[in-house]
């Protein structure tokens, strides 16, 4: 939201679109209704984007206590429910077909899953790509898991950050003495499970040299 209040030398204060289409505002409303601006700032997020178009209050006031721009106003707020409960069923749809579909697992003992895993992983290709994920994945099995060392920590606000700037650590180390793994360090991977929760694992941006040596 853009507000800017009035000064010693404009008394006028001014409304971005933002802020008009919390207060009930349409596009198409903006623009029959209010079009042209009677301001433009600098875009205080990205200044290579188009000017802001700000609208002088008063003026939005008066256009506001008009009967048409209540009627417009009360019109969209019933085609946007409607838009939202149309969202809403189709979003319900697609769960019920998701609820509906049959999954089926393969059935084997537990020896013979074990070999045809084995077997599926030997049918893929060996790439360089996958050979330093594994390289990776051993060194660091090598070391004490971040989570384990914060330990202590348990429950204490900052837990999660010293562990996330350990992971980087680690990350760095490794990128150090192994300078070609550096992409395969340093990018997204899925954590062992643990009773925690899963997820992504996050890390620290890495450090300029690393994303060199993984291109180099």
């Amino acid at each position: 939201m853009l507000y800017i209040e009035a000064t010693p030398e404009d008394t006028e204060a001014y409304v971005s679109r933002s802020e008009l289409a919390r207060r009930g505002w349409t596009p198409a409303m903006i623009r029959d209704l209010l079009d042209p601006p009677d301001q433009t700032h600098p875009n205080p997020v990205m200044s290579s984007r188009a000017p802001m178009r700000m609208y002088a209050l008063s003026r939005v006031g008066k256009v506001e206590a008009t009967e048409e721009f209540r009627v417009r106003r009360d019109r969209g707020r019933v085609l946007s429910e409607m838009a939202a409960e149309r969202v809403a069923r189709q979003r319900e749809r697609c769960r019920e077909s998701a609820e509906r579909l049959e999954v089926t697992v393969p059935r084997h003992p537990p020896d013979e899953l074990a070999a045809l895993a084995i077997a599926h992983e030997r049918e893929r290709p060996l790439t360089d790509e996958r050979l330093h994920r594994w390289q990776v994945e051993y060194l660091r099995s090598r070391l004490p898991s971040p989570e384990e060392l914060m330990e202590a920590l348990e429950g204490r606000p900052g837990r999660r950050e010293a562990v996330r700037v350990l992971r980087g650590r680690v990350a760095a180390a490794i990128t150090e003495e192994y300078p070609w793994l550096a992409e395969a360090v340093w990018e997204p991977r899925q954590p062992r499970r643990r009773a925690s929760g899963a997820g992504r694992q996050s890390y620290p941006p890495p450090p300029l040299e690393a994303t060199s040596a993984a291109s180099s």
